[in-house]
């Protein structure tokens, strides 16, 4: 079993690296809440709303193999490519939202910069850890959805009660730029971090049994990010469809499970820590959200917003374990670019199926009712999923 880094742990790269990925977050996500306007503004179809979305995960899952092998090589260049893309697709949806394709191409180029940062944040957070705070760091880790996604509800909220989803976007371009600076500034400590001389034994020395259960955990990120990913984007637009709540309205709903996500993958770190049963809370938080999908739409209002802050709850607790896999299984000394591309694209390919086909199913010739059941099923099957993970992990860290 390889043991942990252990130095002293940079806080001040664990904040870095969060930024990075918070700001992907946030660059994804910006869209749920601005959707409902949108799609009444420009007459957007249901499935190429929900490309909005997924084409995020297009380029993530075809960048993220290629990104993670170049990154050790060049990551000062890969990062600058990253920003760039950010501030360019930014724009060009400013600029052009109201032509389908041009905004679906915007998009997709700030995907690109998603890519870079989502896979760039983790690894610096990650090696900036100390043997001691690996689990607490991968609690950190994983909020950086929630995070950007609170993010993302705040700026959108204002905006939208004034009608408007340009100030969200305009924004997003302020916050890169903020970012990006600080990475300028902190560039001599940061890129290092994710060169390959930083590694000392790499991934090439991976065993089948570490690749295998990689493999396993990306397949598990698939089913989960899919259901919850498509829960978190058409959750406004099913208040606002099937409830006649306003899209501002519906935005600050939204805050509910996302801050039941954000407490609990703080927590869950610190469990871990402890030594709480990794395969424990990652098989029984993905299981428990099951009755959420199955039950929560036939509830009154009020136990209807109780099940889905329990389902929030639920869902900080399962990305926690999946991000804390790469160091648990490798040490904090073999973590790298490398070792989360599997993961990452496995999450992104989620991404890239579930609010499409949410979209499509949700749509008006077969509606809301199969959509319940079958999501369901995808979480129940990403609980089996986590089992076996669990499983794996504790064989392929025998000695």
């Amino acid at each position: 079993m390889t043991r942990p880094s252990s130095h002293a742990t940079d806080w001040t790269g664990v904040c870095l690296g969060l930024a990075l990925a918070v700001l992907a977050a946030f660059q994804m996500l910006k869209l749920a809440p601005a959707l409902p306007l949108m799609i009444d503004s420009y007459g957007y179809a249901r499935v190429l709303a929900g490309g909005l979305m997924s084409v995020y995960a297009v380029a993530g899952l075809l960048l993220s193999a290629p990104l993670g092998r170049l990154m050790e090589s060049r990551p000062g260049q890969v990062l600058s490519l990253g920003l760039a893309a950010l501030v360019v697709g930014n724009l060009v949806v400013l600029a052009a939202a109201q032509v389908g394709w041009a905004a679906l191409a915007g998009r997709g180029l700030e995907g690109t910069g998603y890519a870079v940062l989502g896979l760039a944040g983790p690894v610096i957070a990650n090696r900036s850890a100390g043997s001691h705070h690996l689990s607490v760091i991968a609690g950190l880790t994983a909020a950086w959805v929630p995070i950007g996604q609170i993010v993302a509800l705040a700026v959108a909220w204002p905006a939208l009660e004034a009608g408007l989803w340009r100030p969200i976007w305009w924004a997003a371009l302020a916050v890169t730029v903020i970012v990006a600076g600080w990475l300028w500034r902190r560039r001599n400590v940061i890129l290092p971090l994710l060169g390959h001389k930083s590694h000392a034994m790499g991934t090439a020395r991976l065993t089948r049994g570490e690749r295998g259960v990689l493999l396993l955990t990306a397949g598990v990120f698939g089913l989960w990010s899919g259901q919850y990913t498509g829960f978190m984007t058409w959750l406004p637009d099913n208040l606002v469809q099937q409830h006649g709540l306003d899209p501002d309205l519906a935005a600050l709903v939204n805050i509910v499970p996302v801050t039941g996500v954000l407490v609990m993958c703080l927590v869950t770190g610190f469990l871990l820590r402890s030594g709480a049963s990794f395969t424990g809370l990652f098989v029984g938080a993905t299981i428990v959200q099951v009755p959420v999908w199955l039950f929560a739409a036939g509830l009154e209002p009020g136990p209807a917003l109780a099940a889905i802050a329990f389902y929030g709850l639920a869902s900080g607790i399962t990305p926690v374990c999946l991000f804390a896999v790469p160091a648990r299984l490798l040490g904090g000394s073999r973590v790298s670019a490398g070792a989360f591309a599997p993961i990452m694209a496995g999450r992104n390919l989620g991404i890239l199926v579930a609010p499409v086909v949410l979209g499509a199913v949700s749509g008006p010739n077969l509606g809301w009712d199969l959509v319940w059941p079958l999501f369901g099923g995808v979480t129940a099957l990403s609980a089996v999923g986590a089992a076996i993970v669990g499983i794996g992990l504790a064989r392929a860290r025998r000695p």
